[in-house]
């Protein structure tokens, strides 16, 4: 897949659409994701390392988990950003079957 048809798919599942200096910029950050992953394809021998599970041996300090305050959002607040069919709230397909 090119570096220009990912931005499209990007702009199809986010529902945007990049104009500019905008889309040269996330076709320049997909390139680097890109090219990330090249080098990590490039690593041959991983059988000599033991896995990691977590980068470094130090955890961060957790907490208990406390309800807090609900978001509410009116159906007319909803019904700003929407599109319906059929009376219900239609989202674009995330999974393409190829």
């Amino acid at each position: 897949m090119e570096r220009d048809d990912i931005v499209e798919y990007l702009e199809r599942l986010v529902l945007v659409e990049f104009q500019g200096a905008e889309r040269d910029r996330v076709r320049s950050e997909v390139s680097k994701v890109l090219e990330l992953f090249k080098t990590l394809d490039e690593v041959k021998d991983l059988d000599s390392y033991e896995p990691l599970f977590y980068v470094h041996d130090i955890s961060g300090p957790t907490r208990e988990d406390e309800p807090g305050e609900d978001i509410r959002l009116s159906y007319s607040d909803l019904e700003m950003n929407r599109r319906l069919e059929r009376g219900f709230f239609k989202a674009p397909r995330t999974v393409v079957e190829e």
